[in-house]
């Protein structure tokens, strides 16, 4: 996570990351053991809602799958005919 939000922040992510938050801080939160995590999570979020990585953090949802009977019909909650 740390090298990836430094990433982000410098030259990668045209250095806007660190227009908001000094890199000597950033650098601070993310070095292990991380004292506020919660700090250290919101940087990386920062860091990907800045670099537009989140668009493309997966592919489309699939549909959810019809349950099947045993007999490999859908199964509905209807009686078989």
């Amino acid at each position: 996570m740390r090298e990836y939000v430094l990433d982000a922040g410098g030259v990668a992510g045209t250095g806007r990351l660190f227009a908001i938050v000094s890199r000597r801080a950033a650098e601070r939160v993310l070095q292990p053991p991380h004292a506020d995590p919660q700090a250290a999570w919101a940087l990386a979020t920062l860091a990907a809602l800045l670099s537009g990585d989140w668009r493309n953090a997966r592919g489309p949802v699939s549909p959810p799958s019809v349950p099947q009977a045993r007999d490999g019909s859908a199964v509905s909650g209807q009686p078989r005919p």
